[in-house]
């Protein structure tokens, strides 16, 4: 469903400023999702969680 309506919302125009009150730029999205440092830990623990059950898992 998503990739159906990824479509329509790529195409809409770029966000217009408000007519009827006083607006201000978009804010900074800050940095890539990838860029951040918890989102390596994030990866990583599961990872580690893994690779100790394999281990464990081996050594018996």
């Amino acid at each position: 469903m998503n990739l159906f309506r990824r479509g329509k919302v790529a195409n809409l125009p770029a966000p217009q400023p408000n007519p009827y009150a006083p607006s201000r730029p978009p804010m900074d999205p800050g940095p890539g999702l990838m860029e951040r440092p918890l989102t390596w830990l994030g990866l990583l623990i599961p990872i580690a969680v893994i690779g100790l059950i394999v281990f464990a898992a081996t050594h018996n």
